[in-house]
């Protein structure tokens, strides 16, 4: 919302100067997107599907004053279907944002030993909107991410994964799981799992159970891999060199061929050098020149000063001997 208000002047930048302070009251307050669309054109057997990537925190999705979604998850994707609700013309979709700090507020503290900033235990919200020492409290609300319309078939496949229950150099036993999503619950639905890789094709069919697949089958000679990082040890060697009279390292590391996660092979030498600055090389042969001999205070000539004022060159070393000489 803080990004909305500044981009219609109605704010100023809340991460300049002191503004923050000045937009405190946008906390407070219950905050409302409101939009009119018209139902797109589909199919009789196909879906609707309105998604939201990311809603910052406490919403309420409206279609035609009727709730079809709720969050109190800013990082959590939200997804309603509206099929058989929607109108051909003028839907209006409202999403409603409820203060968080009115809802930390009305949470019992008293068992907690520390109060400081417990407004951000309570919600799965980014915490440096509370404040923290690199970040001023812009406490933001609204929709933070993409918002989309989809429309999907009748029937349509979710939170797809695959297991590896054990594997070995002749086979492996893995497992294939999907949420099954269909208008019509009592429809008998078949789902096939298709593997290819390296010139092969393994085919299975299943019958979806209770809106869901899950199917467990052996993989004959499977292809064993490795990520890049897990490749084979990769030899390291440091080389010195001498710079400003003092030794200095510089690592140098050759790798052998190895594939990376993209399927990809390298081949080369990996090298991290050794930049130094010409005041830096300045101040080694300063400092040396200043170790080579015992420096007398400038006030108190009777007494030496301390190694680590001797190395610092030119005013630094004033502005130390000045500063230390209670501890000389």
């Amino acid at each position: 919302m803080h990004s909305t208000l500044l981009a219609h002047g109605r704010i100023e930048d809340p991460y300049y100067s002191t503004n923050d302070q000045a937009c405190l009251w946008i906390e407070r307050k219950t905050w409302v997107y409101r939009t009119v669309f018209d139902r797109p054109y589909a199919a009789e057997t196909a879906g609707l599907l309105l998604e939201f990537d990311g809603l910052d925190t406490l919403a309420e999705v409206f279609l035609n004053g009727e709730t079809v979604a709720v969050s109190d998850n800013m990082f959590v994707p939200v997804a309603a279907e509206l099929a058989g609700k929607l109108k051909e013309r003028d839907n209006v979709l409202v999403v409603r944002f409820d203060p968080v700090v009115e809802y930390a507020a009305r949470q019992d503290i008293s068992r907690f030993w520390s109060k400081v900033n417990y407004e951000r235990i309570w919600l799965r919200k980014c915490a440096c909107n509370f404040s923290w020492d690199w970040s001023p409290r812009v406490v933001t609300a609204g929709i933070w991410k993409e918002a989309r319309l989809k429309v999907v078939p009748a029937a349509r496949l979710e939170h797809l994964n695959f297991k590896t229950l054990s594997i070995g150099p002749d086979s492996a036993e893995v497992e294939v799981g999907a949420e099954v999503r269909h208008r019509d619950a009592s429809a008998r639905l078949t789902a096939e799992v298709v593997l290819r890789g390296r010139g092969r094709e393994i085919r299975h069919e299943t019958e979806v159970m209770d809106g869901a697949i899950g199917l467990r089958f052996t993989v004959e000679r499977p292809s064993l891999w490795w990520t890049f990082d897990h490749g084979g040890a990769l030899p390291l060697r440091v080389d010195r060199q001498s710079i400003g009279g003092r030794r200095a390292r510089r690592r140098v590391v050759r790798g052998g061929r190895h594939p990376d996660d993209r399927g990809q092979s390298a081949l080369g030498e990996r090298k991290s050098p050794l930049h130094v600055r010409p005041e830096r090389q300045a101040n080694l042969r300063q400092r040396r020149e200043l170790d080579s001999g015992p420096q007398l205070h400038r006030r108190h000539p009777g007494r030496t000063l301390r190694r680590s004022y001797r190395a610092l060159p030119g005013s630094q070393y004033e502005h130390a001997a000045r500063m230390g000489r209670r501890r000389l």
